[in-house]
């Protein structure tokens, strides 16, 4: 059977048995292309959020680690739970928790992205050292606290004797918006003027991508290392197998609903993937395929 492989740009890991015929190729040299290029001179934190936005982190955190990367992000405390074997001695920044996880959180000396004051008390009452993360929020507006309520969590960390200021982060929600942008950083950079802290962030791959200069010592890399557009390398390639050929005549339907008729005869070729592997139902009839030389 001939082998193709889809260019579209969000495709989920296929996980099948061996029998099955689609493989999902991670690109090892891409990906540390994208991580030089985005990280450039300052430390990289990779997002690996989501199983790794569904390539697997057992696969995604050691090739990563490989690469030299030694701090990582997820979103959910059991996403730390599960990357925490594959990175041997690197960091963790959950960026999301609730008072409730403080005990596991501590235990597992989990840097935190913390926007209230319930959380750091709860994180306090664990009688141990804990690298807080304070998160203020310059418009994105989902995480983070308002200004207003920034001072009062600086307050709580300072007088702690378990609270480490261990980083200060924004998140800028229109990286291609340089104007935005520059307002959010002289918004962050004003409310964080004296305070002292090992990281400092707010880049994610767009705004590392676009230039925008954050004045901070951290990048936050996620999707960007597979690849957006130039000069960023693709990473990823779906490979899969014809599996039958069909000849059709001028008029004829193909597939469910008939959404595309032929208009001359033609021959239709099957191949063995489809929304419960992990294509997007956006997808549909904009995905294009390569097979040898030819892209159809």
């Amino acid at each position: 059977m001939k082998k193709t492989e889809t260019t579209a740009s969000s495709l989920s890991q296929p996980r099948k048995s061996a029998s099955h015929p689609c493989r999902l190729e991670i690109k090892a040299e891409a990906i540390a292309h994208n991580l030089a290029l985005l990280k450039g001179k300052k430390e990289a934190l990779c997002m690996v959020k989501a199983d790794a936005y569904g390539l697997g982190i057992e696969t995604v955190a050691p090739l990563l680690y490989d690469l030299g990367v030694r701090f990582f992000g997820v979103a959910f405390l059991e996403e730390a739970l599960a990357l925490k074997p594959y990175i041997r001695d690197g960091q963790i920044l959950l960026l999301f928790t609730r008072p409730e996880d403080a005990p596991l959180t501590a235990e597992m000396g989990l840097h935190v992205a913390v926007d209230d004051l319930a959380t750091l008390r709860a994180l306090e009452a664990q009688k141990k050292p804990c690298k807080v993360h304070l998160h203020l929020n310059t418009g994105m507006n989902r995480l983070g606290c308002s200004p207003s309520e920034f001072a009062p969590l600086v307050d709580k960390v300072r007088t702690s004797s378990t609270l480490q200021l261990e980083g200060l982060m924004t998140h800028l929600p229109c990286a291609e918006d340089k104007a935005l942008s520059r307002l959010q950083m002289l918004l962050f950079h004003e409310q964080i003027r004296g305070l002292k802290a090992r990281y400092i962030h707010a880049a994610n791959s767009a705004a590392a991508l676009n230039g925008i200069d954050t004045g901070c010592n951290l990048v936050r890399i996620g999707l960007g290392l597979y690849g957006i557009h130039p000069p960023l390398q693709h990473a990823l390639a779906l490979e899969s197998e014809i599996v039958k050929i069909h000849e059709v005549s001028a008029g004829e339907g193909v597939s469910y609903g008939h959404r595309f008729v032929a208009k001359r005869a033609s021959r239709v070729a099957v191949i063995p993937f489809g929304y419960a592997d992990g294509m997007p139902w956006a997808a549909s009839e904009r995905m294009q395929v390569r097979i040898e030389e030819m892209l159809l």
